[in-house]
C-alpha cells in the first residue's frame, strides 16, 4: 500500500500531514453477474477493455465484434479491490473516498456498507468513508457494482411522465438522453455502440483533520491602463466547520509582490469558498496569445490554506495565462427580415481579432480510460502541426482530463468547451437537474482557470433538434419542450457556470442565433438555427458539388462543416478480412453509420474523378486490396478537396462587410474506430489526407482561387492571419498535362496584404492566357494553373512568436508558403498522364526520428500520396508533382528509425493509379445525386439480418430517427445553397 502526497485532479495537492492513498493501478478484480468471469485488472479500465487484455474476448473493433460483444452491455460488472488502512489514518478526523469517472450507474460499497448510489459519469464524488471503516486498521474491501447503462436509460425514459424525443443512430442504442454518460457511447454516425462499464478517473482515500482545498479557479479583469485584477477563488471542505478558521493565501513563487491573503471561516456547511484579489501591474507580466498571434507565457500561482489550529497547509497549484478573451457580437448594417439584423461573432484576444481555425474533437477511444496524458497531448500537438488555433470539445462525448487543457494552454490552442449534451431533447425533473448542476459546477471549477478556454457551450444541436422530431414540431408540445430546454440549459447549465465565472463567454446551443439580451438572458427563438446572419452555423450538404463555393453560406462562424471519407486502408486492413475489401461489402456498409453515406460519397467522387471499381471481388487478395486501397485513397482526396474549397472561401470572405466570417471548426478531428467518418486523423493517430490539406488551408498565408466555367476565369486571393502587414510574391504557372520540361507560361508579381487581411490578387481569363501564348483556347482542358505564394514574416512578429510552428519552422526561417491548383475541367476529363513513376532519393537524417528525402516524378502527377508503415507523419502530402521540380519532404516518426527502415516503408499513389486499366475498371455508377433505396446494402440490414429492401424503411421499423436536413423532412440531399445539420 502506497501512502504519499500527490497532485490530484485540478492540480490540487494535499500537505504531508494529510494522507492520500491512491487506489488506482493493479490489485483490482472485475467479475460479471453470475461470477463466471473473474479477472485481475488495473484501474483505470473498463470491463470490456480488461476482457480483451486478458484474452477472454477478441479485439472489440475487429470486424463485427461490436455485435458479438453486445452481451457485455447487459452484464452487471463488479470492480473490487482490498486495501489496507493504518491506525494513523483512522486517527484523522475525516476520511473520504474521492472518485471521478465512475461510468455510470453504480453502487459503491466499503466492507459491504453502501456509501452511495451514483449515476453521472461526468461528476466527482466525495464520499465520507470513516464510519464504514469502523475504526478497524488493516484490510478492507472497496466494491463498485456497475449496472448496464442502456437498461438504466431505458427504464428512466419509460418512467418519465411524458415522451422526451431522442436520437438513435443506425446501429446504436436508444435513450442516451436519460443518462449522464457520454452520448457517443450509445453509438453515433461516426462510431460504434459499446456503452461500456468502467472506471476512468481517480479512486483515492483522503484523510485530513482541518480544511482542505477541493477546487480553485481564477477570473481575470483586464483594465484599460494595462493592469490586471485576478480574483482567485478557492473552495474548501472542513470536517469541523463550526470551529474551523484559517487564512487563504495566493502567491506566485517567481514574484514576491504577487501575493494576497484573506481570512476563512465556515458556517454550518462543511464547504465554503473564499476569494482573494490580486492586482498585477503593467510591465510585470507578458500576455498570453493564441498560437500564431504571440507567445504563451504561463505563471504559477499557489493557493495555500493555513488553519488557525493546525500545523499543515492544504495547497493547490494553478497555472495561468494572462489574457483578455472576448466574444464579440456587434450589430452589422441595417435590419433585415423578421426584425433581426446581422451580427458579428468572433473571438478577440487582447484586443486583436482572432480567426478561429480548427476542428471538433470527439473522445479518443471507445474506452475513456485511454484518454491518457500522452494521447491528449498528441491530439493537441496534431492540431498545432496543422496550423490550427482552436478545438471544439463536442458535447456528445466527454470532458477531457486536465492534461488536454494544460497542453492547450502551453501550445496556444483555444478551446470551445461544451457541456455534455447533444442532438436530443432532455428531461428536466428535479433529480436530473440537480445532478447536472453538480456536474457543471465541478467541471467549471476544474477547468475555468485555463487560458485556453475561450467559450462554454450549453449543448450541441439541441436547439435545431426541435425540428427533427414529430413531437417537438407539434406547436403545443414544442412549448413544453422549450420550457424544459430553458430550465436545463439556461437556468441550470448557465446558472452553474455564472456562479463560478459571472462573465464567462457562453452560448446555450450550437448552432444558434444568439440572444436578444444577456441580462436577462433571452434567446432568439423561432429562427432557423443555421441562419448565417448571426451566431454560429453547422453546414452539411451531401447532394451538391462541394467545390462550388456558391453552395456555402456567408456565416459569421462555422462551428461544424464536413463530408466523409473511408479510413486509410493501412489502418482498416488490420481489423478486416480480404472478403471485406470492396465498396459494397457488408463490412463497408457496417462501418458506415451515416444514412445513405456510401452512395453520397461515391457520387461526390464521381463529379471529379474516374472511380475505381472496388465492388466485385477479384481473383486474388492482392488485386482486391489494391483496388480497394485506390478507392479509399480517392475518397480521401475528394474529402480534402471539399474542405479546401469551403474553408478557403470562408477564410477569404472575412473582410467582406456582409460576411465577416471569423472562424471555421470542421467536423471532425479524430476517429474513435476504423470506420467511415468525417475525420482528418485515423484511429491510432495516422493522418488522413484531409489533415495534410488542413495544414495548407489553415496556413497563416493562404493563396486560394475560384474558377468560373462561364467565363473561363480564375480569380486568386491572398489571405493572411498574420497580425502585421506582409509582402510577398505570387507566381503562377500555366502547366500542360503532358509537359516534361517546364510550364507553358509563367509570371511572378508582388503583393502586399494588410494585417489580418484578405484580398484579390489575380483575375485571369484562361482562354485569353492561351491566346497570349500562341496556344489554342479550345485546348484549355489540356492545361491547369499552378499558383505559388511566398512571403516573409515581419520582424516584429518573428520576435513575438519565436518557435511557433504556425509562423515558419524556426525563428531563423520565418517563411510562409502556399500553393493552389486551378483545374479548368474535372480531372476525369483532363488528359492526366497514366505512366507516372514517382521515386525518392537523397535521404538525410535530421535526428534519430526525423529525416528528409527528395521526391521526383517523370510526368505531371496530381494528388501524390506518400505512405509509410512507420508510425509518424510527413511534412506535406497529396501534392502536385511537376517533372522539372523535385520536392523535399520531411518525415517525423513517433520513435527512432533508420534511413533504410524509412526507405523500405514508403509507398506512393497518385491519380494515375486510379485510372482505368485492364486490371482496374471504372465503377459503373448509378444516378446517385438523389436518394435511391436500392443503391446500397444498408447498415441496418446487417443489424436486422435483412439483405434487401428500402434501408430507410428498415431504419423506421427499428425505431431509429434518421438525421434530417434543415431544408427537408426526408433524408434527400438538399438543393444547392441550403444548409443541412449533422454531427
Amino acid at each position: 500500500m502506497r501512502l504519499f502526497t500527490v497532485v490530484i485532479a485540478c492540480s490540487i495537492a494535499l500537505a504531508a500531514a494529510q494522507e492520500v492513498t491512491d487506489l488506482t493501478g493493479p490489485g483490482w478484480t472485475i467479475s460479471n453477474t453470475n461470477g463466471s468471469m473473474r479477472l485481475a485488472a488495473a484501474m483505470p479500465a473498463y470491463a470490456l477493455e480488461v476482457l480483451h487484455a486478458s484474452g477472454r474476448v477478441a479485439n472489440p473493433l475487429e470486424r463485427y465484434n461490436e455485435l458479438e460483444l453486445r452481451w457485455t452491455t447487459k452484464e452487471t460488472w463488479t470492480f473490487q479491490r482490498t486495501f489496507n488502512v493504518s491506525a494513523a489514518l483512522l486517527n484523522h478526523t475525516a476520511v473520504d473516498l474521492l472518485m471521478t469517472g465512475v461510468d455510470t450507474v453504480a453502487d459503491i460499497f466499503v466492507d459491504n456498507v453502501k456509501l452511495a448510489s451514483v449515476a453521472n459519469a461526468h461528476r466527482e464524488y466525495r464520499l465520507p468513508v470513516k464510519a464504514a471503516l469502523n475504526g478497524t486498521a488493516g484490510e478492507h474491501m472497496l466494491k463498485i457494482v456497475i449496472s448496464p447503462a442502456p437498461d438504466a436509460a431505458q427504464a428512466s425514459a419509460a418512467a418519465y411522465p411524458y415522451k422526451v424525443p431522442g436520437l438513435t443512430q443506425p446501429g446504436g442504442m436508444s435513450y442516451y438522453n436519460f443518462i449522464r454518460k457520454p452520448a457517443s457511447d450509445f453509438g453515433w454516425d461516426w462510431g460504434p455502440a459499446f456503452a461500456p462499464s468502467g472506471l476512468y478517473g481517480i479512486v483515492e482515500l483522503q484523510a485530513y483533520d482541518t480544511a482542505i482545498i477541493t477546487a480553485a479557479t481564477a477570473n481575470q479583469t483586464h483594465n484599460a491602463n494595462g493592469t490586471v485584477v485576478v480574483d482567485f477563488t478557492a473552495w474548501l471542505t472542513s470536517p469541523s466547520p463550526a470551529t474551523e478558521k484559517g487564512v487563504l493565501t495566493v502567491a506566485a513563487p517567481h514574484n514576491v509582490n504577487w501575493t494576497a491573503s484573506a481570512p476563512v471561516s465556515f458556517g454550518v456547511s462543511n464547504e465554503t469558498s473564499m476569494t482573494v484579489q490580486m492586482l498585477l501591474d503593467q510591465g510585470t507580466f507578458d500576455l498570453w496569445w493564441p498560437v500564431g498571434y504571440g507567445a504563451q507565457p504561463l505563471y504559477n500561482f499557489t493557493f495555500s490554506y493555513a488553519p488557525a489550529n493546525g500545523t499543515s497547509n492544504s495547497t493547490a497549484l494553478r497555472t495561468l495565462g494572462l489574457r483578455k478573451l472576448e466574444l464579440v457580437r456587434d450589430p452589422i448594417g441595417d435590419a433585415f427580415s423578421q426584425g433581426v439584423g446581422w451580427e458579428t461573432m468572433y473571438f478577440q484576444c487582447n484586443g486583436v481579432p482572432i480567426f478561429a481555425k480548427g476542428a471538433n474533437s470527439v473522445p479518443v477511444d471507445i474506452f475513456h480510460s485511454r484518454a491518457t496524458p500522452t494521447a491528449l497531448r498528441a491530439m493537441v500537438a496534431t492540431a498545432v502541426a496543422a496550423n490550427m488555433n482552436m478545438l471544439r470539445v463536442w458535447g456528445g462525448g466527454m470532458y477531457y482530463p486536465d492534461a488536454f487543457y494544460d497542453a492547450c494552454d502551453a501550445a496556444g490552442i483555444l478551446v470551445w468547451q461544451e457541456a455534455m449534451f447533444a442532438c436530443s431533447l432532455y428531461p428536466s425533473d428535479a433529480a436530473f437537474l440537480d445532478s447536472v448542476s453538480k456536474e457543471i459546477t465541478y467541471q467549471v471549477r476544474r477547468l475555468d482557470h485555463h487560458a485556453s478556454i475561450a467559450i462554454w457551450g450549453g449543448n450541441n444541436e439541441i436547439e435545431v433538434a426541435f425540428g427533427w422530431f414529430p413531437d417537438s414540431r407539434d406547436p403545443d408540445k414544442a412549448r413544453l419542450y422549450a420550457a424544459d430546454y430553458n430550465q436545463l440549459f439556461v437556468e441550470t447549465v448557465r446558472g452553474a457556470l455564472v456562479a463560478v465565472h459571472p462573465t464567462a463567454n457562453f452560448v446555450d446551443s450550437s448552432p444558434s442565433n444568439g440572444v436578444y439580451s444577456t441580462s436577462p438572458y433571452s434567446k432568439r427563438w423561432g429562427i432557423d438555427g443555421s441562419d448565417p446572419k448571426m451566431g454560429d452555423t453547422h453546414f452539411y450538404n451531401y447532394g451538391s458539388d462541394c467545390t462550388d463555393v456558391r453552395l456555402y453560406p456567408r456565416s459569421k462562424f462555422v462551428s461544424e462543416f464536413g463530408t466523409q471519407s473511408f479510413t486509410s486502408f493501412s489502418v482498416l486492413r488490420n481489423v478486416t478480412a480480404p472478403s471485406d475489401w470492396s465498396y459494397d461489402s457488408d463490412m463497408s456498409n457496417y462501418r458506415q453509420r451515416h444514412d445513405n453515406g456510401n452512395p453520397q460519397l461515391v457520387a461526390q467522387m464521381a463529379r471529379a474523378f474516374k472511380v475505381p471499381d472496388a465492388k466485385a471481388a477479384t481473383a486474388s487478395n492482392a488485386a482486391q486490396a489494391g483496388a480497394f486501397e485506390r478507392f479509399i485513397y480517392l475518397t480521401q482526396v475528394t474529402q480534402s478537396r471539399c474542405y479546401q474549397a469551403a474553408i478557403s472561401y470562408w477564410r477569404r470572405i472575412k473582410t467582406e462587410p456582409d460576411a465577416r466570417t471569423m472562424g471555421v471548426l470542421y467536423w471532425q478531428l479524430n476517429d474513435i474506430w476504423q470506420g467511415v467518418s468525417w475525420s482528418s486523423v485515423n484511429y491510432g493517430g495516422k493522418w488522413k489526407l484531409l489533415m495534410y490539406a488542413a495544414k495548407n488551408f489553415f496556413n497563416p498565408l493562404l493563396v486560394s482561387a475560384e474558377y468560373l466555367n462561364a467565363t473561363a476565369t480564375a480569380t486568386a486571393y491572398i489571405t493572411s492571419d498574420v497580425p502585421a502587414p506582409i509582402t510577398g510574391n505570387l507566381t503562377w504557372e500555366l502547366v500542360a498535362w503532358n509537359a516534361t520540361d517546364g510550364p507553358a507560361a509563367n509570371r511572378t508579381s508582388a503583393f502586399s496584404v494588410a494585417r489580418l487581411g484578405s484580398q484579390q490578387v489575380l483575375a485571369q481569363d484562361m482562354q485569353q492566357l492561351l491566346r497570349d501564348n500562341n496556344l489554342d483556347p479550345a485546348t484549355l482542358p489540356n492545361y491547369f494553373l499552378h499558383l505559388y505564394a511566398r512571403a516573409g514574416v515581419p520582424a516584429a512578429m518573428r520576435a513575438a512568436t519565436a518557435g511557433s510552428r504556425a509562423l515558419g519552422s524556426t525563428a531563423e526561417d520565418p517563411i510562409l508558403e502556399s500553393t493552389w491548383d486551378v483545374f479548368p475541367v474535372p480531372i476525369k476529363d483532363a488528359p492526366v498522364p497514366t505512366n507516372a513513376s514517382i521515386t525518392w532519393a537523397n535521404f538525410v537524417n535530421q535526428s534519430d526520428s526525423v529525416a528528409t528525402f527528395d521526391v521526383s516524378s517523370n510526368v505531371v502527377a496530381p494528388y501524390v500520396q506518400l505512405d509509410s508503415t512507420l508510425p509518424g507523419r510527413f511534412s506535406d502530402n497529396a501534392f502536385t508533382m511537376l517533372p522539372w521540380q523535385n520536392k523535399t519532404v520531411q518525415f517525423v516518426g513517433e520513435g527512432p528509425f533508420s534511413l533504410a527502415d524509412l526507405q523500405r516503408s514508403l509507398s506512393v499513389l497518385s491519380i494515375a493509379d486510379t485510372l482505368p486499366t485492364a486490371q482496374l475498371r471504372d465503377l459503373s455508377l448509378p444516378n446517385l445525386t438523389t436518394y435511391q433505396p436500392a443503391s446500397q446494402l444498408d447498415l441496418q440490414s446487417v443489424f436486422t439480418g435483412k439483405k434487401t429492401g428500402d434501408p430507410m424503411a428498415l431504419l423506421g421499423s427499428s425505431g431509429i430517427v434518421p438525421r434530417v436536413s434543415s431544408c427537408a423532412a426526408t433524408p434527400n440531399p438538399c438543393p444547392a445553397g441550403n444548409a443541412t445539420t449533422s454531427a
